[in-house]
């Protein structure tokens, strides 16, 4: 199953409505839409999505434009963004990118997540050896023999549960994660930096910083960290702390640091 970011996307089919549609028709080739930005394709969509309650900040979203990930030239922001994919479809096995806590509020079907925490990241056969692997070998909807050895000492450590259409999901930073769609899926998701992730997320832009092998995505790690660490930041730091004030927040703006097994699904809260 092809797995299309919306300039793809939009490169094939010409509309949001026309991807939309070839995925719900299950269309040959149609594309699986992830992590599109609501505000660059669909921004009327925008006056409709509260942030979950337990997510209200974002450190990432303060920076300057010219330096934080996500964030284009003209200042649109990459989340809160859209996933659409038809029954069957599967990402990889993977750890999100700049060390970002997640969450996701399912819209229509069932998702499938199968996640491991950060300390069996080295169990689950990275493709990339190095200190924070993104991508791995495994295939948890087909292991072989070989595979099943090499992981069992994660797979007992594994927490998996089927999302349904009205819950919503935290993912804390670091955890390896599968998803399968049961059923055509909608959802609208989110990565963060928050004070809880906030020393990890430095650690990881460090590192890379001084081992990435791509100049583009090693200077963007070097341009983060000093607009961190810009005395500017440490003000819009401490009042970004309470809240994000771009986003419209669900029941309550405090910033708590919730526990993956104790907010897997808050059903009706979105």
């Amino acid at each position: 199953m092809p797995c299309y970011d919306a300039a793809h996307a939009m490169l094939q089919y010409g509309t949001v409505s026309a991807v939309l549609q070839g995925i719900a028709e299950a269309s040959p080739g149609a594309p699986m839409l992830f992590d599109m930005s609501l505000e660059r394709t669909c921004p009327a969509l925008l006056a409709d999505v509260r942030i979950p309650r337990l997510c209200p900040v974002d450190l990432m979203s303060l920076l300057p434009r010219d330096s934080a990930f996500g964030c284009a030239e003209d200042g649109s922001h990459q989340w809160p963004s859209l996933f659409v994919a038809p029954a069957g479809s599967a990402t990889t096995l993977h750890v999100d990118t700049y060390h970002m806590r997640f969450w996701m509020a399912l819209l229509k079907g069932r998702k499938r997540w199968v996640t491991f925490p950060p300390e069996h990241v080295h169990d689950l056969m990275p493709a990339d050896s190095q200190a924070f692997p993104s991508r791995f070998k495994a295939n948890l909807l087909s292991l072989n023999s070989t595979a099943q050895h090499r992981v069992r000492y994660a797979w007992d450590q594994r927490w998996e549960g089927v999302l349904n259409a009205g819950d919503i999901l935290f993912l804390p930073e670091g955890w390896v994660h599968q998803v399968h769609n049961l059923d055509l899926t909608i959802a609208v998701a989110g990565n963060f930096v928050d004070r809880f992730s906030y020393q990890a997320h430095l650690g990881w832009l460090a590192y890379h910083a001084l081992t990435m092998r791509d100049p583009a995505r090693r200077n963007s790690s070097i341009a983060m960290l000093r607009a961190y660490n810009d005395p500017g930041f440490a003000e819009n730091k401490t009042k970004g702390f309470q809240s994000t004030p771009r986003f419209k927040l669900c029941d309550t703006e405090k910033s708590v640091d919730p526990s993956p097994f104790d907010v897997w699904a808050w059903h009706g809260k979105r």
